[in-house]
């Protein structure tokens, strides 16, 4: 091993890995010939194999068919082999197999220098090499990146190494981690139907609950008037918002009495209305401050547009039109709810100059991740 091939492994590894402790390291190539990187390992689990017997070697293997399990390595490296490897492709496919998900590979070969035989010299890499084995790693199906690579030009050669000839060519590359989050919007849709709050049903995603709180907290509503009340979780919900910024009052709107739980029938903040919302006396509005509607009712296009007309008057600038569950279209509902609020909501946009949607909340954890796509309608003028 000569002196820049070592000094480029400790680079790597002070870059990549600060911590070895406990990681699994495989050497591919280890036999000891005027030094090895296993110093620069040796903290963590270090494992030498090399096709013959010999010092520093732990496995004799052929790197064509590694003997051990997949995934089974954090790091896998190999150091001023590649040239000698007269199949190194194979060679870097059996390195993806046995290096984990989050793991990396390093890789070190000479781009210049003399022929040295060990037993034989047949290649010499450049910084495309590393690219086309990115793109051979990936069309054997291991999900590799080439994270860095480069041709050394500046370190010196140790004295007894004479002129530097090698120029080495590194190439670090990381296999993606597994993806943990793992769920789709159906799956999404069966735990916002068993949500509660403070044990009552409240049937809301996670997402929008969460914006709900930062809403309210921003604008401090006088009064929310919520169309849909079912089981009543959503108004008990707002009522705890309003009563920790001290004021306000939720007027919550159904077509029959749902509610059961004394958390809301007792409620001050809560007042309930059950001939729906056609039949709101739109002048109880009349006198706050600042107005916030909420609709989650029917969600049917036509009472979605019919609610907006009569509510939107009510909502005071710089406060929200919120229609709630547009994500039904693409749960595949249209055809139940009459194309559901998507149906209308060009229609309430483009006609309703007032409101604007706000995509500060449509797109607050990534492009209309919420069940609310493009609901949250902002009064501007």
């Amino acid at each position: 091993m000569h002196h820049s091939a070592y000094v480029n492994a400790e680079k790597f590894a002070i870059k990549y890995i600060p911590n070895l402790k406990g990681k699994k390291i495989l050497d591919v190539g280890s036999y000891d010939v005027n030094g090895t990187l296993k110093p620069i390992f040796e903290k963590g689990i270090y494992t030498g194999l090399d096709m013959e017997a010999g010092p520093n070697v732990d496995v004799v293997s052929d790197a064509h068919n590694i003997p051990f399990d997949n995934e089974h390595f954090d790091i896998v490296t190999s150091s001023s082999c590649f040239e000698h490897d007269d199949m190194f492709w194979v060679t870097f496919l059996e390195m993806c197999r046995v290096v984990k998900p989050g793991g990396y590979l390093y890789v070190q070969a000479p781009s210049n220098g003399p022929y040295h035989g060990w037993p034989g010299d047949n290649w010499r890499f450049y910084i495309d090499s590393w690219k086309a084995l990115e793109k051979w790693g990936k069309r054997e199906g291991y999900d590799i990146e080439l994270v860095e690579h480069y041709i050394d030009e500046t370190t010196p050669p140790a004295e007894h190494e004479g002129d530097r000839l090698w120029n080495d060519s590194v190439a670090i590359y990381k296999k993606k981690p597994l993806q943990t989050f793992n769920t789709d919007l159906k799956s999404i849709e069966r735990g916002h139907l068993s949500t509660t709050y403070r044990g009552v049903t409240m049937h809301k995603c996670p997402f929008d609950v969460t914006m709900y709180q930062m809403i309210i907290n921003e604008l401090k509503p006088d009064l929310i008037i919520e169309i849909g009340t079912y089981k009543g979780g959503g108004a008990l919900y707002y009522a705890d918002l309003l009563d920790i910024i001290g004021k306000g009052e939720v007027h919550t709107i159904n077509i029959m009495e749902d509610v059961d739980d004394p958390q809301i029938i007792n409620n001050p903040r809560i007042k309930r209305f059950t001939e729906g919302y056609q039949n709101y006396d739109i002048s109880l509005a009349n006198g706050f401050e600042k107005v916030l509607v909420i609709d989650d009712g029917s969600h049917h296009a036509h009472e979605v547009l019919e609610a907006f007309n009569k509510f939107k008057s009510v909502v005071t600038l710089g406060s929200y039109y919120i229609i709630e569950d547009g994500v039904l279209s693409d749960l595949g509902y249209n055809s139940t709810y009459g194309g559901g609020p998507l149906q209308v909501m060009d229609e309430i946009i483009v006609n309703n100059q007032d409101f604007t949607v706000d995509r500060k909340w449509c797109d607050f954890y990534g492009e209309n991740a919420t069940f609310n796509p493009n609901g949250y309608l902002k009064r501007t003028n």
